[in-house]
């Protein structure tokens, strides 16, 4: 019965025009858990990647205690050479579109302020700007401005993250922007790839 609901919401969100339902419902069909294996074992391909970025290596990331309060299935980082010190796609999977929109809502732990919405989504977005403070190669203390943009897609949280030695207060929002668009380009390959499993 759950799964004839979901079905005939998918038909009218579709007939409807509302992509943005249509997109929570196609990510009902994978598993929370399949859909994060998934993601962690197929590989990033550099075609799906702008021009700017290169050799995506993908590692399981540990969720952050804030990401477990919102029952987090697992967590995934696709690390990236580009023009920036610190360039990475992530992926939080939770077990429903609840969750994962609760886990958006929360500021990041390690500051930042909130800049507004991604521009250019209608999905749940967040845009965040910040500064991190550490060390660098030689030992020197360095504060890079650091970008995260992020969206809820079904289940899935994506960020990108942009970090700049040259503005102490933001990343690289236009490549921070280039990543988001092609984490979900990737996110979209991995659930049609695992839908096609079952």
């Amino acid at each position: 019965m759950k799964r004839t609901r979901a079905r005939w919401a998918r038909t009218v969100c579709v007939v409807a025009g509302t992509a943005v339902a249509a997109v929570a419902a196609s990510s009902a069909f994978a598993s929370p858990s399949g859909l994060y294996t998934a993601l962690l074992t197929t590989s990033y391909r550099d075609s799906e990647l702008s021009s700017d970025f290169s050799a995506a290596k993908v590692s399981l990331l540990k969720p952050t205690n804030h990401a477990k309060s919102h029952h987090v299935v697992g967590e995934v980082e696709v690390d990236l050479n580009g023009p920036d010190p610190g360039d990475a796609i992530l992926y939080a999977v939770f077990p429903s579109a609840h969750d994962a929109r609760a886990d958006l809502a929360q500021k990041p732990v390690n500051g930042g302020h909130l800049v507004g919405k991604v521009p250019g989504y209608k999905i749940p977005s967040a845009l965040y700007a910040g500064t991190v403070s550490g060390k660098n190669a030689f030992g020197q203390s360095v504060k890079n401005g650091v970008t995260a943009a992020g969206v809820v897609k079904g289940s899935v949280l994506v960020a990108a993250l942009t970090s700049s030695a040259d503005n102490p207060d933001s990343g690289n929002v236009p490549a921070a922007l280039a990543l988001l668009r092609s984490g979900l380009r990737h996110l979209s390959r991995v659930e049609a790839a695992v839908l096609r499993q079952h």
